[in-house]
């Protein structure tokens, strides 16, 4: 942690009465790192955490018969920067320019803060949330993002897919909800991702630096979309998929592109013979993550189809593709139109 400057305003302190007041709290050019590790456990955290301290019954018994009341009318940031890392996945995020203020802060847990926060995302794109916090509770706050890069989430399709995403924006605005009573975490309001290309690994004995184009859309939107997750469920009325574009291609020795992108060991083994037989599948069984879409909605797309394993070669352009389904459901027992 970094800190260049810190102001504080409006200080009044009763010993009497055992309270400290303040004001205003601004911390200013705040730089923080965090780091998740494997284990899912954060470093910051573990860097505060007192559990490895010597336990001293009698100073504890002693601060519980002198708590004190702390409170500041307005705490601000300003001019700060996060940096995060997944170990375990390998994003990484830079949050820059965070702005925030939290009124009426105290040490009472069950006091809802009111909160504002906004930061600009290092590679473009910019975040706002705004709502109340409750320290021993949840969060409840509106949250918006524009053009926040795709780029980032790279590291998890590297993992299994042999792709890179070269260019995307995702947008969002609804309503978020932490830690609540019907859900761990819900998401409600729209959400979209735009100007999205996606292109094969480059194969390392290439001399061009970039692989072929693998598929892309203009805009992928959902203007009601619900996710939660613990229950996990993800429902959208309506997806809107513009102007997608895909390539089809069979390469000489009749591999198929798509094929080419999985990494080995992708595929789940089959079942021994025995257990299919001792448990046929339950096709009314719903999805571990069930995800309805109501209504999906093509327009303008186009697929770019190719044959090298023929004679002399064969390629066709499949253009203005458009197209209504309805009732998509990952459960295997519901059926789509």
């Amino acid at each position: 942690l970094k800190l260049r400057r810190f102001r504080l305003e409006g200080l009044a302190l009763d010993t009497t009465a055992r309270t400290v007041s303040a004001q205003l709290l601004r911390a200013e050019g705040l730089a923080a790192t965090v780091q998740r590790k494997s284990d899912g456990s954060l470093d910051i955290v573990s860097l505060l955490s007192d559990k490895n301290k010597p336990a001293n019954p009698a100073a504890k018994a002693a601060g519980d018969a002198a708590k004190w009341s702390v409170s500041a009318s307005r705490v601000e940031l300003a001019d700060s920067s996060l940096a995060f890392s997944d170990a375990a996945s390998g994003i990484a995020v830079a949050l820059e320019g965070i702005t925030g203020q939290v009124s009426d802060l105290s040490l009472d847990k069950a006091r809802p803060l009111p909160f504002e926060l906004a930061a600009t995302a290092r590679g473009g794109g910019k975040l706002s949330l705004r709502g109340r916090a409750t320290p021993g509770g949840g969060v409840t706050a509106r949250i918006e993002a524009t053009a926040l890069p795709v780029t980032l989430l790279q590291p998890l399709i590297a993992e299994r897919y042999r792709m890179r995403i070269a260019t995307g924006e995702a947008t969002l605005a609804g309503d978020l909800q932490l830690a609540g009573k019907e859900a761990k975490f819900a998401y409600k309001g729209s959400a979209a991702i735009a100007n999205v290309s996606v292109n094969e690994a480059a194969d390392p004995s290439a001399k061009s630096g970039e692989g072929s184009r693998l598929l892309g859309w203009k805009s992928l939107a959902a203007g009601k979309l619900e996710l939660s997750l613990a229950p996990d469920r993800l429902s959208i009325e309506e997806l809107r998929l513009t102007a997608p574009r895909g390539r089809l291609h069979i390469a000489p020795d009749r591999s198929l592109n798509l094929r080419r992108v999985l990494r080995a060991g992708d595929e789940p083994p089959a079942p021994p013979p025995q257990a299919a037989a001792a448990a046929p599948a339950d096709t009314n069984k719903a999805a571990d993550f069930p995800v309805v879409i109501r209504r999906l909605r093509v327009a303008d797309g186009q697929l770019d189809f190719s044959d090298e394993s023929v004679t002399q070669g064969f390629d066709i352009a499949i253009q203005e593709l458009a197209g209504t389904f309805t009732g998509l459901s990952s459960d295997r027992a519901t059926r789509s139109q």
